[in-house]
């Protein structure tokens, strides 16, 4: 592409038509590894889709509040923990958070799929939300049958019961 002698500078011609080449270079870099991230990843499941629809209907409750989510995925762990749990995974951050574990069995120190942590989280004392705008009271919950999940805050506290 450069013809001139050893130690002497391209052209202005040169560099003009060494531009466009550079850039679809770029270009063709760009999509191949654009694909191979699309290839590489975790496929998302109707699991991941099941959680993020509870997480985002949690956030949106309002006290008093009360809806029912239809939930389709099957063989997974819902798990919540509260802030500075002293079984909370490390993800959470001593924060109050819920994980999703897609296995069909859950044991305290499985490392999760996916966990959301509310940073406004805050712990139950009685029957109060107590250093915090939520409070997460759910119990290990392994989704098999269920078909639907209900979602209900009271005194900032969510609860979540699962039904077939």
């Amino acid at each position: 592409m450069f013809n001139n002698k050893k130690g002497d500078m391209p052209t202005l011609e040169e560099i003009v038509k060494f531009i466009p080449h550079f850039g679809l270079a770029l270009l063709l870099i760009f999509i191949i590894l654009g694909f191979y991230k699309s290839c590489i990843s975790e496929a998302r499941d109707q699991r991941d889709f099941d959680f993020e629809r509870m997480i985002s209907e949690m956030k949106e409750l309002g006290n008093g509040d009360s809806i029912t989510v239809p939930i389709n995925g099957k063989d997974y762990n819902i798990a919540v923990f509260p802030k500075n749990s002293s079984e909370s995974h490390f993800h959470c951050a001593e924060q109050t958070c819920i994980c999703l574990y897609k296995s069909s069995t859950y044991d305290l120190g499985t490392s999760p799929n996916r966990c959301e942590i509310f940073r406004t989280g805050g712990k139950i004392v009685g029957l109060n939300c107590l250093e915090g705008t939520i409070c997460l009271q759910i119990p290990l919950t392994k989704i098999d049958t269920q078909t639907k999940a209900t979602l209900e805050k009271k005194n900032n506290i969510v609860t979540i019961t699962f039904k077939k």
